[in-house]
Order: C-alpha cells, then structure tokens, then sequence
C-alpha cells in the first residue's frame, strides 16, 4: 500500500475518491484525471467529519481513522492505528458484534446501523450510533467504512426521559389504584351513610312510638323563644293540657306561675348553661307531685315529667310511721324494724344498717331490720378504716355508684361479695354540732337517690341521731342511777365498816385501859400513901396509852395535818406511818405540788394512796412501792406501782368488795376524774389515777 503526500495511502485514497454507489463487484473505477479532481473534497470531508469515520479491514485493523473518531475515544493517531475495532468495544455487545462481522465478510449483507457501548481510552463507557457500510472489491468485501457518532448525551437524556416515563406511569398507576380504591370506600361510606339513614329512620319512627306509649311525659323546648316543639301523649295526661293547644307557644306562657321558682331557675342553667337538674314540684292546683328531669338537647332542652304523688304519699306515710316508732319506743333495736320497711319505701334499697362513732375513734355497725343479704361486716371496726368517714365527719353524705370486687375497702369488698352494688351513708348530725354516726343504705344494682329522697333520708337520719342521743342519755341516767345506788349501798357499807371499826378499837383498846385505869385508882384508895404513888405512876402511864391510842385512831379517821399543812405533809405522815407499821418501804417523788388544792381534791388523792399502800401491804408480797404526785395542765396525776405478784384488774374492778378498787374508782368519778388499774398475775401492778385540781 503506497503512500501519497496527503498521509493517506493511494488504496485508500482510491476508495475514499469512489462514489459509494459504484462500490460494487462489477463497477468500474473511475479515470485517474476525475479522481484527482474530488480526492481533496473526499479528504477534507474525512477529516472535518464532525463524527468519527474509520477505514478498517476485513480482519478489523484501523486502516485510516479521522480526529473526531480518535479524540471521541481518547487515543493518539499512533495509538489508534494499533487498535482493532474489537478492542474499543464494550464487552456487553461483542458477541452481537462479531456475528453482524462475520456476516459482512461473508457478504450476506452490505452494512448495518448499530447502537452501542465503545470504551473510552481512561475507561469509561461512552454510547455511539455505529453505522458499518461495506467496500467490494470482486465479489467479496476488502474493506469496511465505520462511521460513529457520540450519543452519550442522547442516550442519557433517553434514560433519563425513560426513567422519568416509568416513574409516571408508576405514579399513575398508583394513583389510579388510589382513585380506585378511594372510590370504592366512597362507594362503601355511601352505602353505610345510607344504611345509618334508614336505621337512623328506622330507629327514630321506634324511638318517636316508645315517646309516645310511654307513661311518663317527654317534652321538648327550643332555645329559640322557649317554644314547645315536641309534647308527646304522657305530658298531655301530666301537664293535662292538649299537645295541639301548646305546641309552638312560649312555655312561660302556659305555665307562669312556675316564673321566679327553683323550676325556673333549673330550667334557664339546663337552656343555656347545658347542664342537667332534677326537681319535684307541687301543683297545688291539681295537688299533685311532678318529679322534673331537666337535660340539654342539640335544640334546646328536653324534659321528663314523672307524675310522683302515690310515691309521695306512700313516703309521707312511710315518715309519719317511722317518727310514731320513735316517739313511741327509747330502744333503737324496737324501732328498726319499722325504720327499715320506711327505708325501703322511701330508697327502694335492699339493705340497711346503722353504723355509731364513739370517743375511742371506733365505729360499732349494726342492721337494721331483718335482710335477705346478709353481709358479714365486723360489728366493730376502726373509723378510719371506713370510706365514707371523712366525708360524713364533714356533714356529707357519701356515695359509691359502682362496688368493685377489688375495693381497697375490706367493707366494701365484703358488700360486693354479698351483692351489693352501690352504697350510700348519711350522716347522723347532733341538733348542737357533730357527727354520731351515718345511715347505710345498699342496693342490689347501680342505684342511689335522688335529691328529693336524699332531703328524706337527712330527715330520717337526723331523727335517727336524736333517737340515738336520747337512748344513750336514758343509758347514761340509769347507769348513773344504778352507780349512785352502788355508791350509796357502798357508802352506807364503808360507815358501817368505819363503825365497827371504832367500836371495836373503843371496846379493845380503849375500853381495856380505861378498865384497867379504873382498877387502880380502887386499888389507890385502898392502899398507904406510899404504896399508892407507884400506882399513881402506873395510872399515869394507862393515861399517856389511852390518849395516844386516841390521837391514833382520830388519825385514822382524819389526819389533822392534811388541813392544816396541805397533800404533801400528810402524805410524808402516812408513807412514813406505814413503812413503820409494815416494813414497806415507799420511794415517793413529786413535781409541782407547792400549791394547796381543793380540800375534796387533797382528801381524795390522800384516801385512793392511802387504801392503795393497804392494798400493796396485804396482797403485793413487796418490801418496796413507788407513789409520784406530779401536777400537769391543772390535773392532779397520782401512780403507785409495785412489782409484786399482780391480779386480774378486770375482774377486781367489777367486784364491788375486793382491795378497795371500786371505792377509789368511785372518788375520782366524782370529783371528774379517772382512775385506771393494769395489773397483769406475776408481774406487779400500776394503779395511776387523774383528779381535777380546781374545785
């Protein structure tokens, strides 16, 4: 192959110059002089092709290759020529490639256009529009023209517009998905919105016939006007007006001597303030009693009317029964079966019972009447403990709508287990102040009551409390009548025993040495003045016996000293008398005792030591006793305490003639004190006593 001064080789040249029609087997070449003529338009044509042109052989050899071809691929003129078609082409389309090869070579076709991925010199990948034409020489190819044109950017903004294109059609399809499905739960919301109508028809033609056959009344006022829109036939009989003759007019039109009354008042919070209210009015011209249930409805406000005269007439009777019991009978048990028949007209509960506080904090609860639910309450429980305590304390009644099987409550709970759904204490209130007690209503179901009935059962509490006060204050009377008879029976007792007492120390002791005085001063008279002055002596000395003995036992009776020098001279007399008498020794403190008391008060803190320090000397079994005499917040405190063998203080208190003890109880409760014993057998005994230290 030659070369000519244009680079390109005379063969080439010879080609580029042929007209790609005439590029056939039997063509004939063109002369020389025409050839000559176009070989530099074919030249310049080949270099400035603004697409890559190659010339390869048959085996695929770059023969020629213009600038855009080699610069499109990033290869030198020299590398290019060293290069086969085969290497610049990517991988993905060599298979495809060497086929639609073969088949030019073979000649069964003249050229293809093809697009595919060429490798860039640094390794990218750039797409081209191949177009492979073929040159014959004879009746086989001897060269190949290869056109290519850069479409990277075409390729890409295809991707991007095919990307692009099947996002859309996702979106669409989503969204005509969503439309379809939105659709259908339109068409699902229609058919169920038409489905609520009917029931929603249905349910208001039932609801509009049970209004109407319905014994009590239903009204309905607009806000508008205050206007009747709906009377159905249960107000026409209450209200005993025609449901035509109302319907549209103003309500205080028809009715207005209900202006100005609770009802009223009831009905604008219930209009306007949308709450509910319950009354039951009188209608002292039909005598009658409505029970008013007062609601807010979209429109206005709606109203259930209850004709309630047998209730309250079966109410009244029920009242009037239970205060003739009360009035008839002290004992509360006598009466509870008439309270309980009462309780259950009035409240229609299922059970009833009585629960009273005391002073100690402690709650005693009793029921009241015969009952079908027997509940196993405690008879006696701590008030705290009860969940309505606080609030009836406060003057409240207390309500619990719904029990729960797991009441923190153990009261609670126990009326749950027995039945007892909802509960309901009232508080038993003093005509001076305070809370004794409350009234325990139960029912079988989610019940209460009403206010109308609450007003009831405050009034029946409250006779209740009164009856309770009173038999406690008949208790107190005759318990007090019966201590004052043990007293005056003790009284009459301990002067008897006083009488004796001196009668005896008179008789033996007195009587004695005055016997025997009496027998000297004979014998003296009988006898010589000498021998009579040692007598004399002797009858002296009888004399000296008797008046100590005297004095002795006017001590006994009643220390002087205790009036003349106070509590703490006498008691210093007695302590140091009786640890001489009988070898007990008493180790006393005192605080505060630099005051005179009240002579009773001195006289009882003196006798209760005194018989105590008895009691400690004959049953004690103790060489020692301890008595403190303190004063605090004007309350005179006395203890005496031995660690002796003890007693059961129980069972001596209540025995009217053993150590003593009852008469010491008795002095301090006269005066308004206190006296307590604990003693326990085998391990000593602390009598402590508290008296007043005014008059």
């Amino acid at each position: 192959m030659t070369q000519t001064g244009s680079g390109l080789s005379r063969d080439v040249q010879d080609l580029l110059n042929e007209p790609l029609c005439s590029r056939d087997a039997g063509a004939e070449r063109p002369g020389a002089a025409g050839g000559r003529q176009s070989d530099d338009f074919f030249r310049t044509a080949f270099e400035r092709a603004p697409i890559g042109m190659a010339l390869i052989d048959v085996d695929g050899h770059v023969l020629e290759a213009n600038a855009a071809m080699w610069t499109m691929l990033g290869y030198s003129e020299s590398e290019w020529r060293t290069k086969l078609l085969k290497d610049v082409i990517h991988p993905d389309g060599t298979p495809a490639s060497k086929v639609r090869r073969d088949l030019l070579v073979s000649g069964k076709i003249r050229g293809y256009e093809v697009e595919r991925k060429l490798v860039h010199k640094q390794g990218h990948t750039i797409w081209a529009a191949v177009s492979i034409s073929s040159v014959y020489e004879g009746d086989k190819p001897s060269h190949f023209i290869v056109q290519v044109q850069d479409i990277t950017e075409r390729k890409r903004a295809e991707e991007i517009l095919l990307r692009t294109h099947d996002e859309l059609e996702a979106r669409v399809q989503q969204r005509t998905a969503d439309l379809r499905e939105a659709n259908e739960k339109l068409q699902e919301e229609i058919a169920q919105r038409q489905q609520a109508e009917e029931r929603a028809e249905s349910l208001n033609s039932r609801i509009v016939g049970l209004l109407e056959n319905m014994s009590a009344g239903f009204v309905v006022v607009r806000r508008e006007g205050w206007r009747f829109a709906y009377v159905n036939k249960g107000a026409e009989r209450i209200m005993r007006r025609c449901r035509e003759e109302i319907i549209g007019k103003n309500t205080w039109e028809v009715f207005p001597h209900f202006v100005g009354t609770v009802y009223y008042d009831q009905f604008r919070r219930a209009m306007f303030q949308r709450v509910t209210a319950d009354a039951e009015l009188y209608h002292p011209r039909q005598d009658r009693w409505v029970r008013v249930h007062i609601f807010p409805v979209p429109e206005g406000a709606g109203v259930l009317l209850e004709d309630v005269t047998e209730r309250h007439i079966a109410e009244s009777a029920a009242m009037s029964d239970i205060l003739r019991a009360f009035n008839a009978e002290l004992d509360m048990e006598k009466v509870s079966a008439a309270l309980a028949v009462g309780l259950r007209i009035i409240s229609n509960c299922d059970r009833s019972s009585l629960t009273l506080f005391d002073e100690e904090g402690w709650a005693t609860i009793t029921t009241i009447g015969e009952t079908s639910i027997p509940v196993p309450f405690p008879t006696r429980v701590n008030a705290s403990e009860l969940s309505a305590w606080r609030v009836v304390l406060a003057g409240k009644p207390f309500a619990v709508t719904e029990l729960e099987a797991d009441s923190e409550s153990p009261i609670l709970k126990a009326a749950y287990t027995a039945g007892l759904r909802s509960t309901l204490s009232v508080p038993l209130r003093l005509p001076g102040g305070g809370v004794s007690g409350m009234l325990n209503l139960g029912w079988c179901r989610r019940a209460g009551a009403n206010s109308a009935q609450l007003h009831l059962l405050g009034q029946i509490a409250d006779a209740v409390a009164l009856v309770v006060r009173r038999g406690q204050l008949f208790e107190e009377v005759r318990v007090g009548r019966e201590r004052l008879q043990a007293l005056s029976h003790r009284l009459l007792e301990v002067q008897e025993a006083e009488r004796r007492h001196i009668a005896r120390e008179l008789h033996d002791e007195v009587g004695q040495q005055l016997t025997g005085l009496k027998f000297v001063i004979e014998a003296v008279r009988r006898v010589p003045a000498a021998i009579a002055v040692d007598q004399l002596a002797e009858a002296d000395k009888l004399i000296d016996a008797l008046v100590a003995r005297v004095r002795a036992l006017s001590l006994d009776l009643r220390p002087a000293m205790l009036d003349d020098f106070g509590l703490i001279s006498a008691l210093l007399w007695l302590f140091d008398r009786h640890t001489a008498q009988t070898n007990v020794q008493v180790v006393f403190e005192q605080q505060s005792l630099e005051q005179r008391f009240p002579p009773e008060v001195e006289t009882a803190a003196y006798r209760i030591i005194q018989e105590a320090l008895t009691n400690v000397a004959r049953h004690a079994g103790v060489d020692q006793v301890f008595v403190r005499v303190w004063l605090a917040l004007d309350t005179l405190h006395l203890l005496v305490e031995d660690n002796g063998v003890g007693f059961d203080s129980a069972t001596s208190l209540g025995v009217s003639r053993t150590s003593g003890l009852p008469g010491m109880r008795e002095r301090a409760f006269l005066l308004g004190g206190s006296l307590t014993v604990k003693s326990v057998p085998g391990r000593g005994t602390q009598l402590c006593a508290e008296l007043p230290a005014h008059d």
